[in-house]
C-alpha cells in the first residue's frame, strides 16, 4: 500500500495512492502521522481495497508525506563509499530535521538568500509504526511500518559550524512522494538508491552498503529516546553530494533533483530562489 499526504479542493488530506487515483482516507485524523499514530494503518488497508479511489493524482499537491512527525532522526556518514570524508567511530552520527524544513514531492526548495552552498542528498527513510523503547536489532523490523524517500538540503556554510543550522532552514528538504508499507519491500537491505540533477546522475548507492544498518539504527535510536508510530529514521546519503565535486557543484533555481530507490518511488523537486 502507498499512502500519500496532499492538498485537493482546499483542504488537507491523507490516502492511498491506487493507480493513478487517491482513495481519499481522512476524517477521524488530523493527518497521515495522526492516523499512524493511533493504530489505524489496517483500517486504511482495508478501506484502501474497498473503496473507490476518486481523487486524481494530477489534481493534488503533494505535502510532506509525514507533515509533522515528533521525531525525525538523520544518519550522517552512514555509506561505506563515504568513509574517506570522515572515518566511522562505533555508532553514528545522527541529527534532528524540523518540521518546518519539509515540503512535499513536485513542490519548491527553497534556496536561502543568505548561502550560494545548497546542496543535495538522497536518503532511504524508515517510518516507526510500533512504539519501543531498547529495541533489540533482531525486533527492529517489527516496529517498521513502511519507506519513504527524502532529499536532505543541506546549507554547506552553516553547516560547517553548526549541523542543526545547516539542516533545518524553512522549506528546504523534501519527503515523499508516499510511504510504500513494510509488506510490499521484500528486502530493504539491498536496495539501489540514485540521485540525479538536471536528469545527470550524482549519486547511485544500495542499502547493503550501509556502515550501521536498519537494525542498528532502530536500536540505537531507541537507546536513548522512545520510538513512536510516525516516527522517521533517516539512513544516511550514498557520496556524490555537491559540496565533494571539484569544483563544488551548488544548487541553483531553475535545477530539479530527482531521487529514485527501487519498488518505493522517486522524489523529484526543482529549487526556486528565497523570496
Amino acid at each position: 500500500m502507498r499512502l500519500a499526504s496532499f492538498r485537493h479542493a482546499g483542504r488537507d488530506g491523507f490516502g492511498a495512492v491506487v493507480g493513478d487515483r487517491i482513495v481519499d482516507l481522512g476524517g477521524h485524523h488530523a493527518d497521515l502521522g495522526a492516523a499512524i499514530a493511533s493504530g489505524a494503518l489496517e483500517d486504511m488497508r482495508r478501506r484502501a481495497g474497498s473503496e473507490t479511489p476518486t481523487i486524481p493524482l494530477a489534481a493534488i499537491e503533494y505535502r510532506p508525506v509525514l507533515p509533522r512527525p515528533e521525531k525525525f532522526v538523520c544518519a550522517g556518514y552512514n555509506y561505506r563509499a563515504r568513509a574517506s570524508e570522515k572515518a566511522p567511530g562505533d555508532f553514528p552520527s545522527v541529527f534532528f530535521k524540523h518540521a518546518t524544513a519539509l515540503i512535499g514531492h513536485d513542490r519548491p526548495m527553497v534556496k536561502p538568500r543568505n548561502s550560494e552552498s545548497f546542496d543535495y542528498e538522497g536518503e532511504f527513510c524508515l517510518v516507526i509504526g510500533t512504539r519501543g523503547r531498547h529495541i533489540a536489532a533482531a525486533d527492529a523490523f517489527r516496529h517498521i511500518m513502511g519507506y519513504t524517500l527524502f532529499n536532505d538540503g543541506s546549507v554547506r556554510d552553516f553547516q560547517g559550524h553548526s549541523v542543526q543550522a545547516g539542516k533545518n532552514f524553512p522549506q528546504t528538504s523534501a519527503l515523499g512522494p508516499w510511504i510504500v508499507t513494510a509488506d510490499e519491500i521484500a528486502d530493504p537491505t539491498r536496495l539501489t538508491i540514485t540521485t540525479r540533477v538536471n536528469g545527470k546522475e550524482r549519486q547511485r548507492g544500495s542499502t547493503a552498503d550501509l556502515i550501521f544498518d536498519i537494525p542498528f539504527l532502530v536500536a540505537y535510536v531507541s537507546s536513548f529516546m522512545e520510538l513512536l508510530p510516525g516516527d522517521v529514521i533517516s539512513t544516511g546519503t550514498p557520496a556524490g553530494a555537491g559540496w565533494r565535486m571539484t569544483p563544488p557543484h551548488w544548487l541553483k533555481p531553475g535545477d530539479v533533483i530527482e531521487i529514485a530507490i527501487e519498488g518505493v518511488g522517486m522524489l523529484r523537486n526543482r529549487v526556486t530562489a528565497e523570496a
